[in-house]
């Protein structure tokens, strides 16, 4: 008995269909045992570094007793920072009396300032009122001081001329005693 061609080609079908599954979970498989493969070397490493640890390492009881004894240490020292924040404020709050008090110094001090801000200025005026006096005066010393210059030539000729007069008059005195 011979089978029918239908029949043949759904053989066929399913023996292709077959082949596949089977070509594809061998793929799968190679994939799976070089992923394996991998994960093996990774593995042989970190077990050569956690047997390179060896006395490096503590247990976690170990560690989270140290973490609770830090922490009591911790919680010691900020017990005391409440009292110390109240010391704080109430300094802070003699600063800001202080500064208050200063503050109304200044502003009494302000106005005090302004008025000699205006006096500075009148005091500036009268400078500059002054120094063109100075200037003048330089100005006419300067001038009296070339005239004097002048005149110290004309002192010393009629300085001169007195000795000649002098000794002319002692001629004629010692003459009109003679005549005497």
């Amino acid at each position: 008995m011979q089978p029918s061609t239908t029949a043949l080609r759904w053989m066929w079908i399913w023996i292709t269909v077959a082949v596949l599954v089977v070509l594809v979970v061998i793929g799968f498989l190679f994939g799976i045992a070089r992923a394996l493969e991998a994960i093996d070397a990774a593995l042989a490493e970190a077990n050569t570094a956690v047997a390179g640890a060896g006395s490096d390492t503590k247990p976690l009881p170990a560690h989270i007793q140290d973490i609770n004894s830090n922490l009591t240490q911790i919680d010691t020292a900020l017990k005391p920072i409440p009292g110390q924040a109240t010391t704080i404020r109430g300094e802070l709050s003699s600063i800001r009396g202080s500064l208050q008090r200063v503050d109304g110094s200044l502003i009494s001090t302000s106005s005090s300032l302004i008025d000699t801000s205006g006096s500075l200025v009148d005091t500036s005026n009268s400078l500059v009122d002054t120094e063109g006096s100075l200037v003048d005066t330089s100005g006419k010393l300067v001038d009296t001081s070339a005239t004097l210059d002048r005149t110290s030539g004309s002192l010393v000729d009629t300085s001169g001329s007195l000795v000649d007069t002098s000794g002319t008059l002692r001629n004629v005195d010692a003459g009109l005693v003679s005549i005497k």
